[in-house]
């Protein structure tokens, strides 16, 4: 119960980092990293109910009068099944930091033509490419950070979830 509850707090203050990002102009997606998070630390039925709370709350703090973002934020569960099944090394540092870039592109970058339209779009792809060059850099000391925090707890890490052999808990 308290994994949760932890789980809840980093959703939480990623959303209001994010929004403070993006209110100037910076899209950092860290509510989808606190997604992708949960999902591997708890499965994909929580990342899916993270997902879809993360999605809301993101566009309604945003002020967006429909939540598209609760339709892409379920995107990034595909990655964690993969990694579930062991078909991908989720300690390797290019796989974080390839993810990390994924997530702007997943999660970001689609809900932008449904809102402002494609001359928009392409208006911001710089800021999308920017964006998911420091994405890629900021994933593995997200989940660097949040394993510090759920160690010092005692409470699953990401790390130690995906471990081989004797070092699994």
């Amino acid at each position: 119960m308290l994994q949760y509850f932890y789980l809840i707090f980093l959703l939480s203050c990623s959303l209001i980092l994010e929004v403070l990002f993006r209110s100037v102009g910076l899209y950092i997606p860290l509510a989808a990293f606190a997604v992708f998070y949960t999902a591997c630390l708890c499965g994909l039925v929580p990342g899916v109910l993270f997902g879809f709370a993360a999605g809301f709350l993101i566009d309604s703090l945003l002020g967006y009068p429909a939540p598209y973002s609760m339709l892409f934020y379920p995107l990034l569960l595909p990655m964690v099944w993969l990694l579930k099944e062991e078909q991908l090394n989720a300690n390797s540092l290019l796989f974080q930091m390839g993810f990390g870039s994924l997530t702007v592109i997943l999660v970001q970058l689609p809900v932008v033509p449904w809102r402002s339209g494609w001359q928009v779009t392409l208006e911001l792809l710089p800021a999308f490419f920017l964006a998911s060059l420091f994405a890629a850099m900021l994933l593995p000391f997200f989940i660097w950070i949040a394993d510090r925090f759920s160690e010092a707890m005692c409470l699953r890490t990401y790390t130690r979830s995906f471990s081989t052999g004797k070092e699994r808990d």
